[in-house]
């Protein structure tokens, strides 16, 4: 497992922004990263969310810490939320927003990947 680097976060109660529009599409992110991860059964009360990446009304990257660990294993977990399906994914390959936004990244492209393989397939039918 990989140590969070803090340095790359900023707690949410640090968050300042001087355009109140960019301040608006933040806390509409968190708001949607929240959603997300609590619609997850197994997801455990949060403790702390932290901001990792943000392009105001574009893509977010948040580090979510919860009190309990999930399935027994994770305390944390990285969210990306924007104009792209929402995911989370661990922090075992990921101690830094860019980090898990490249594996995020790698995770969509993989399932493009295979989409383009079943439509190849399908059209030869």
């Amino acid at each position: 497992m990989s140590a969070i680097k803090y340095s790359f976060l900023t707690k949410q109660e640090d968050i300042r922004y001087d355009n109140s529009k960019d301040t608006t599409d933040i806390l509409s992110a968190k708001a949607e990263a929240v959603k997300y991860i609590k619609s997850h059964k197994r997801c455990t009360e949060i403790e702390e969310i932290f901001l990792g990446i943000e392009l105001p009304g574009i893509l977010s990257v948040f580090l979510f810490q919860f009190k309990e660990l999930i399935n027994k294993t994770d305390k944390y977990l990285w969210v990306v939320v924007g104009d792209l399906p929402s995911a989370y994914l661990v922090i075992d390959n990921a101690a830094e927003p860019k980090e898990a936004l490249s594996g995020y990244c790698e995770r969509f492209i993989g399932i493009a990947k295979r989409w383009r393989t079943a439509m190849k397939y399908l059209k030869g039918i």
